[in-house]
């Protein structure tokens, strides 16, 4: 299968070309890390089998400083590249297959520009695409700011009762690539492992001592996946977040 990947340079996008080509797909790579002529803006389909569309912005705590900057890259430039990934499924009678990465920040979209975004994202996608839901996301290749990678580095400075569902980039990569071939699961899904932890709880594994805050009102305060539709068709997570903690320490 040829497959256009967006992102490619990024945390997830980096790791699923490497996978996608290991599992023998053939990869066109969209980043404007490559160069300016490889940027979303400027994305077309270029006779691929599917769009597994990655880019985008993804913080939070940042959507709040500059949402129009949220909003024209998540949404705005989503909304063309969704535009031709839609004549391309059309001419090739559906069989074009387009997945998305949306945030379980949709859930609660009204929480920060990020999840509205995210979520208007869901809103503008084709019909028959598949956009996955991720949870907080780990694994060899994060950004240093994100939770685990704080820990990582002894950077964490305080911890808070919400709970997270943790989920390694690679199981994430794999829900992506048996959902290519596999159109079973169209519209909106969750991707994690469907399990929580306390932030409080994780740090203490990892011998981390911090205060105790209430958190930002931008976040929600338990964020757990439903994973039971990727279960049904075979998938299900391979890692746990209390092993890589200890692993990495």
């Amino acid at each position: 299968m040829l497959v256009s990947v967006t992102g490619s340079s990024g945390f997830i996008g980096s790791r699923l070309t490497e996978l996608l080509k290991e599992a023998g797909h053939q990869v066109i790579e969209w980043d404007h890390n490559i160069n300016d002529e490889r940027d979303i803006e400027k994305w077309f389909p270029e006779g691929c089998d599917a769009v597994v569309h990655l880019a985008g912005y993804a913080n939070v705590r940042k959507s709040i400083e500059d949402p129009e900057k949220y909003w024209y890259n998540n949404v705005e430039l989503s909304k063309n590249l969704f535009h031709l990934a839609l004549k391309a499924q059309k001419q090739l009678l559906g069989h074009f297959r387009i997945i998305y990465a949306s945030s379980s920040c949709a859930k609660k979209w009204w929480l920060s520009p990020y999840g509205t975004s995210k979520k208007a994202m869901e809103l503008v996608a084709p019909p028959k695409s598949l956009g996955m839901r991720f949870t907080t996301v780990y694994g060899p290749g994060s950004r240093g700011d994100m939770l685990i990678g704080r820990i990582r580095d002894n950077k964490l400075k305080y911890v808070t009762e919400h709970i997270r569902d943790f989920i390694h980039v690679d199981d994430i990569c794999s829900a992506i690539i048996t959902n290519l071939n596999n159109t079973e699961l169209n519209g909106v899904i969750d991707v994690g492992t469907g399990k929580g932890i306390k932030i409080n709880e994780l740090a203490k594994i990892a011998n981390v001592d911090v205060p105790l805050q209430d958190g930002d009102p931008c976040e929600a305060k338990e964020n757990v996946a439903n994973i039971e539709s990727l279960l049904a068709i075979g998938w299900k997570p391979k890692y746990n977040i209390e092993d890589y903690i200890k692993e990495i320490l």
